[in-house]
């Protein structure tokens, strides 16, 4: 039986999962890769960059995102080796 995780993960683990197969990534990439608001999108990455999760570069429209530290990256890339969208 095939779990489709698309439909049970949430949007948090749906922008680790991305940010960990594409390493850099904008708010608008990710918008429209996952079909998720921007408003929702800049909500998750504020409280994935508070806990110390993502790492933010840039400001406004030319922001970048990615996963925080090498070693902290691994440790949460780890846990979302089988999640798709």
């Amino acid at each position: 039986m095939t779990i489709n995780y698309y439909l049970i993960v949430g949007t948090k683990d749906k922008i680790i999962k991305l940010l960990k197969e594409k390493t850099f990534v904008s708010s608008i990439e990710i918008t429209k890769i996952l079909g998720i608001s921007r408003q929702a999108i800049n909500k998750q990455m504020k409280k994935l960059i508070e806990q110390n999760i993502v790492e933010k570069y840039g400001h406004t429209r030319g922001t970048m995102y990615s996963l925080a530290g090498i070693e902290n990256a691994k440790k949460i890339s780890e846990n979302y080796d089988n999640i798709d969208f």
